[in-house]
């Protein structure tokens, strides 16, 4: 869930040229994304004082002011200054598209209120060292706007923080969090959309998009190096919010570098998968099985080329094991009787 980062901001309305551009498109992610925040007691007046601010400051001080009075510890101070900046800072198409990236200062990014990713990293850092937090700027290669799965990456061209707090570090990507990128008539658009998944995001999904220059900022026990990070599957954050782990992804990629992921959807109620197989590519005639925990009054079933089979219920685990033929395989859920239309969860290829 990410419950407290939206809860928190839910009423907010150049030192080196880096090429980078915001992803690709939008993560997907929902509230069902299991929580790594502690809950405030009273979400509402901190969503009050925030609705009720002022927007047009004209000094980093008068932001960080602003932030400071709506959180009571530095994970929220942090959390704020993210959403506030991914809400308020819009990515600087004309400059991505033109090559021409101007000054990046914190200053300046909150006067035009524009920027690439080394403003937003400039701004997060300011804010937090305004706040006596330690925030550091990270520069890496990016599975961003443009890439293409299996590319070789040739240059570190995007940046994102890391924020210590709780006496470890977070991972942040406040560029990403501001947005996406669509490619239109060969020029980078992007689309202002705010999300919160960037912010302490786990640092095994981290990796799928983010790889550091330098490995200890990987912050996980075994780095992975970018011959790795360049072969591993496409995978979105839909996928990790349906509970599937990304460490244990990237032990599978290790020995399966051909591996693709299923395609994965969150709805609107809580789902977790809590078996399930990882490659997207099933073999007709082996047998499979699945276990889902879901605590709706649901049906949940496979649906093999039209041929449908009821995963069985006991408990909030529902349970099925299948020997799919050649074709698709769809997972799909519905909330019964509530909803008369099954909506897919999971969806694999059966060769």
């Amino acid at each position: 869930m990410k419950y407290l980062l939206n809860l928190l901001y839910i009423s907010f309305g150049l030192i080196l040229f880096l090429a980078c551009s915001p992803e690709t498109e939008p993560t997907n992610s929902n509230p069902t994304q299991e929580e790594r925040t502690a809950p405030r007691n009273n979400p509402e007046q901190l969503q009050s004082t925030f609705s009720n601010g002022q927007r047009n400051f004209k000094t980093v001080k008068e932001l960080t002011k602003f932030i400071a009075r709506g959180a009571s510890n530095d994970y929220e101070r942090a959390a704020l200054a993210y959403a506030w900046i991914a809400n308020n800072i819009s990515y600087d198409d004309a400059a991505f598209n033109s090559g021409n990236v101007k000054e990046t200062s914190a200053e300046t990014v909150l006067k035009t209120r524009k920027a690439v990713c080394n403003g937003y990293c400039n701004l997060f850092n300011k804010v937090c060292d305004e706040m006596d937090i330690e925030s550091i700027r990270i520069e890496g290669y990016p599975k961003g706007y443009g890439y293409q799965q299996g590319t070789k990456i040739a240059k570190a061209d995007h940046a994102w923080n890391a924020v210590k707090l709780n006496g470890s570090w977070k991972l942040v990507d406040v560029t990403w969090g501001a947005g996406y990128g669509k490619k239109i008539g060969g020029r980078l658009k992007t689309v202002d959309k705010y999300d919160p998944y960037y912010f302490d995001t786990d640092p095994h999904e981290f990796l799928f998009k983010h790889l550091p220059k330098d490995k200890k900022h990987q912050y996980i026990a075994n780095p992975i190096s970018k011959s790795q990070f360049e072969q591993l599957p496409s995978a979105k954050p839909g996928l990790f919010n349906l509970g599937i782990s990304a460490k244990d992804i990237l032990q599978q990629s290790k020995s399966n570098p051909n591996m693709t992921l299923p395609k994965a959807w969150n709805l609107e109620y809580d789902i977790k998968i809590i078996q399930a197989e990882l490659n997207k590519t099933l073999s007709s005639g082996r047998s499979y099985t699945f276990k889902i925990e879901c605590e709706e009054d649901a049906q949940i079933i496979f649906n093999n080329n039209g041929t449908l089979t009821k995963l069985e219920k006991v408990g909030n685990i529902y349970s099925g094991t299948i020997q799919p033929t050649r074709g698709n395989l769809t997972i799909s859920s519905r909330r019964y009787p509530k909803e008369k239309e099954f909506v897919s969860i999971l969806e694999y290829q059966v060769r």
